[in-house]
């Protein structure tokens, strides 16, 4: 799948772009988390999503026992939804950055390769507490890469803080 993408997507994305990307999940980070904070974050996407024409999928999930401490889903999006949200989860744990990630470096690098079911594209996002992924935040529904953009966009708010802007194509 990695592969795929990365064919397709060659030469569209630069060394800056890989940098930039590092750059806002440095930034990106809690001093802790807990399932009061996916619930504040988690309504704030959603709250945001108000302003796209579709419908967004949500999923925060806590990676110490694997339980979804928020999750919500649109009245128009279905359990397809969270099957890619969880996909692009699966990029996040397999990678350590964010779902878009691995498809950038494997533009930029040539190197890289994910398990079969990961989805490398913008939407998935891990949750860092001291260095560790802690949770996973997903979304799923937007277009134009526009779940990467909502999930960005609500954390710089949430932790009140300034990110560099992503220039790379957004998938």
């Amino acid at each position: 799948m990695l592969s795929e993408f990365a064919n397709k997507m060659q030469g569209q994305y630069t060394l800056e772009d890989l940098t930039t990307l590092e750059t806002i999940e440095d930034i990106l980070v809690f001093q802790t988390f807990n399932s009061q904070i996916a619930l504040d974050l988690g309504c704030l996407i959603v709250q945001k999503s108000q302003r796209y024409p579709e419908e967004v999928a949500v999923m925060i999930k806590r990676e110490a026992d694997g339980v979804n401490i928020f999750q919500y889903v649109a009245d128009s999006k279905a359990q397809r939804n969270i099957d890619f949200a969880m996909r692009k989860r699966l990029a996040v744990l397999a990678s350590g950055h964010s779902s878009l990630w691995p498809l950038v470096h494997r533009v930029v690098t040539g190197e890289g390769e994910l398990v079969a079911e990961a989805l490398p594209v913008g939407g998935a996002f891990p949750i860092k507490v001291d260095g560790h992924i802690v949770a996973t935040l997903a979304v799923s529904g937007l277009h134009k890469g526009m779940d990467f953009q909502i999930i960005v966009d609500s954390l710089r708010e949430y932790l009140q803080v300034s990110i560099p802007d992503f220039r790379g194509p957004l998938v």
